[in-house]
């Protein structure tokens, strides 16, 4: 049997989830990865340490550049990926005097209703359908 389904432990975190991070970088830049001891550090962190934590193994063909794209994150290079500024296309923009101002608003009956369920014990999830301009004050419905 050659390298060709061989892999290697690259780096292993006592966290799953640091674990989880680090593998979800290294899926996004093409190299596949392989969780190992992950649902047992999640059911049991206490033994975390006793397995030697969650171990993240890549083909061996990928390690270089595994070990390349591990020591970039932990440098915090992939911090300017974060730093985007997105337009504001997504943001409620104020039908009247089109400005990004806007703050939601909740009705009496959302807070009632809220109310209501939170005395019956039930969760609610409110909607905020109801926006509030803060440069002009209009207020309308999404």
């Amino acid at each position: 049997m050659g390298n060709a389904h061989k892999l290697i432990t690259v780096v292993s975190y006592i966290n799953a989830w640091d674990a989880r991070i680090t593998s979800g970088r290294l899926e996004a830049e093409g190299i596949p990865t392989v969780l190992v001891d992950e649902n047992y550090v999640l059911q049991n962190w206490a033994i975390s340490q006793a397995l030697g934590g969650v171990k993240i193994q890549v083909p061996v063909e990928h390690a270089d550049k595994a070990k390349e794209i591990i020591s970039a994150l932990s440098k915090g290079e992939f911090a300017k990926i974060l730093d985007v500024k997105s337009d504001n296309a997504a943001m409620p923009t104020c039908p009247k005097c089109t400005s990004h101002e806007t703050k939601p608003k909740f009705t009496l009956r959302s807070w009632m209703l809220m109310l209501a369920t939170l005395i019956a014990g039930a969760g609610y999830p409110a909607r905020r359908n109801l926006q509030k301009c803060q440069r002009c004050g209009y207020e309308w419905r999404e």
